[in-house]
């Protein structure tokens, strides 16, 4: 029996986990548990950043790929999600053509808010050994000392610093230059338009998702999403999710950077934002002007 891929894109912090393991637990198809970003970049572990631009996909790389993730189907069916492949979805289709893709959209001043924290947040030792047991032992030549490097950077603060998420080209000089904020807000934006030019141009299956919108009502759109995709959803799971998750996370990036720090991502992330139909900076902040104004007795 062929397996069915699903593969669900979105930038960091914008929300994938939840979709990934909620429908998954709903619907009783497999899912690969962590990002796996080691295995698809297998065979150009050399590449400088991840979008693998111009990259055609050796046999020996399909097979691999193939074979690590279709091991976690169930049901005939597997849902995948790793971050970085946002920038190189021309590349995930060489390797899964028949795949169908779920493409979530999260307002970006939340997500790049949410993205830094990550950065800074102290190492996860346990999860990173949860994670360990699902690593390939044929990598560890390749990766086992740039994982470690990577752990001693987030340990030591004279460290130069691990990338966390996305390593679009030119993330270390942007680090150097302009600060972590303004490298976040560079991996939430190549993140999402890298995205939404291969979702437009290529021949792709493919369903939107706003993280706002499932937030808001989980059920519903988990539900709907089951459906989309040609999968039968436990109601009482479905319940379930609709209890644990909330929208309380909804316009935290605005209430968590500062007006200064606002100002210095908005001409990065503007276009896109109002690609997007979300405020830009320059709304959200006269927005809030106005309504602290408003509060002055």
């Amino acid at each position: 029996m062929s397996t069915r891929r699903i593969i669900l894109i979105g930038a960091a912090r914008s929300g994938t986990k939840i979709i990934r393991d909620s429908l998954a637990n709903a619907t009783d198809i497999g899912s690969v548990p962590y990002d796996i970003n080691f295995v698809w970049r297998y065979g150009n572990e050399s590449m400088p950043d991840d979008t693998l631009s111009d990259v055609t996909a050796s046999v020996a790389t399909r097979r691999f790929i193939t074979k690590y993730v279709d091991r976690y189907a169930n049901n005939g069916v597997v849902l995948e999600k790793t971050v970085s492949n946002s920038l190189r979805i021309p590349f995930v289709q060489q390797i899964f053509p028949d795949a169908t893709f779920i493409h979530l959209i999260r307002d970006g001043i939340d997500a790049i808010g949410s993205t830094r924290s990550q950065w800074l947040a102290p190492t996860d030792k346990a999860y990173m050994l949860r994670k360990l047991r699902h690593f390939p032992p044929r990598l560890l030549p390749s990766y086992g000392r740039k994982f470690a490097m990577g752990l001693l950077a987030r340990q030591n603060r004279e460290a130069p610093r691990a990338t966390w998420g996305v390593r679009y080209a030119g993330i270390d000089e942007d680090l150097k230059r302009d600060g972590l904020l303004v490298a976040c807000a560079q991996q939430w934006r190549y993140s999402v338009e890298s995205a939404l030019t291969a979702l437009d141009n290529l021949d792709l299956k493919v369903i939107n998702v706003r993280y706002e919108e499932l937030v808001a009502h989980p059920g519903t759109v988990l539900g709907n999403l089951a459906k989309d995709l040609d999968l039968s959803a436990h109601p009482s799971v479905l319940g379930g999710v609709e209890s644990r998750v909330t929208d309380e996370n909804v316009g935290k990036g605005s209430r968590q950077l500062s007006r200064e720090e606002l100002i210095a991502i908005g001409p990065i992330v503007d276009p896109t934002l109002e690609r997007l139909g979300y405020k830009k900076v320059v709304e959200r902040i006269r927005d809030d002007h106005a309504s602290n104004a408003m509060d002055i007795p």
